[in-house]
């Protein structure tokens, strides 16, 4: 026998010591995805004000205009 510890004796060590609190380790990865989902969500709901306002810019300015300057037919954005 080695004299040092493998994985799955590790694993059992820690997966006895996590045990009582099974609940937590819930909530933990839980909690974890929600922040993850948040972190992605930030920039895309950023970018949607940001092209909200340029929009509204551009109206404002006298129409809206493509991305070389020209015109866009009208429903089009």
């Amino acid at each position: 026998m080695s004299a040092f510890p493998t994985f799955a004796s590790k694993a059992r060590y820690v997966a006895a010591r996590w045990r009582p609190h099974r609940i937590f380790l819930v909530f933990l990865a839980l909690f974890t995805l929600v922040s993850s989902a948040v972190t992605v969500a930030y920039p895309l709901a950023l970018k949607q004000v940001i092209d909200g306002v340029e929009r509204a810019l551009r109206a404002a300015a006298g129409g809206e205009r493509g991305s070389g300057g020209e015109a866009l037919p009208p429903g089009r954005q």
